[in-house]
């Protein structure tokens, strides 16, 4: 053993912190990153030697037991885009409720849980135009998301019916027909809004199809140019009906709540764990 890694191991004070260091011990060894990210300064030349390929495999296996889950190889920060649904007063005005201004205040909780939830792994943006017309918004918006680099979107809606008994949250993802019939829905828009919905869906419920593909014509239900027309993974989020009561007071009652089930929807889809 170099004098590298057994400076490193009389250190350790706690088993935690010693199955990190014993992680980034064998990440050294074969030229990755440390638990945390940093760069590790050992080199790959330890692993030339077969009895110390297989001491550093010994220390990877203790390491992910102790950790309770095999450590990351490498951490990065991921680039989330909010978009809020319409321009300032062009959507759903009901029942006192404003579309727009609900769903600014959602996105500046998701924000800030998204932000909290584990240091310099997410950057945020909230794209919104309200001063600008609903199609002028929508396509400035368009435009924000396939140049700004995001892993994913949420685009925030909040939901209206004449019914007044209609209530419930749920998620849409793309989903692309073919000349023949036949359909291919996005595969990570439609796993990032099951993740939403299995979250958000038991808080705010109601709704018989939690999970909804934009365009489905056997619902007559048409396409979103949020999610036909953006690059990244996209889904659009009803939170739940305005023009409901009980919805609006779930709303404003549970809004961290709710805003919290839709962030762990999104790290469970990115596959983050928090530490």
């Amino acid at each position: 053993m170099n004098t590298c890694t057994n400076k490193t191991i009389t250190k350790m004070k706690d088993i935690n912190q010693k199955a990190i260091e014993l992680y980034d011990i064998y990440t050294a060894a074969v030229g990755g990153k440390a638990f945390n990210g940093a760069p590790l300064p050992c080199g790959k030349d330890f692993m030339s030697d077969p009895a110390k390929q297989k001491q550093a495999d010994a220390w990877r296996a203790v390491a992910a037991h102790v950790l309770g889950a095999a450590a990351p190889a490498e951490q990065r920060t991921y680039r989330i885009a909010i978009d809020i649904g319409h321009a300032n007063g062009t959507g759903t005005i009901t029942n006192g409720a404003d579309e727009h201004k609900e769903s600014l205040h959602n996105a500046a909780v998701l924000k800030s849980i998204l932000e909290t939830y584990q240091r310099d792994r997410f950057q945020v943006d909230i794209i919104d135009f309200p001063s600008y017309s609903n199609t002028a918004d929508l396509n400035k918006t368009i435009n924000a998301i396939n140049t700004g680099n995001y892993d994913a979107v949420v685009s925030l809606h909040c939901d209206s019916s004449v019914n007044p008994h209609a209530r419930g949250a749920h998620v849409c993802h793309h989903r692309t027909y073919h000349a023949d019939g036949s359909y291919t829905d996005s595969p990570g828009g439609k796993a990032l809004a099951s993740e939403i919905a299995s979250r958000l869906c038991p808080i705010m419920p109601g709704r018989a199809n939690k999970v909804q593909a934009r365009p489905d014509h056997d619902l007559n239900l048409s396409s979103l140019a949020i999610l036909r027309q953006t690059n990244p993974t996209a889904v659009l989020v009803e939170v739940g009906f305005l023009s409901n009561d009980e919805d609006l007071e779930r709303l404003r009652a549970l809004r961290h709540e709710l805003m919290s089930s839709i962030a762990q929807g999104i790290t469970a889809y990115l596959q983050i764990r928090k530490s």
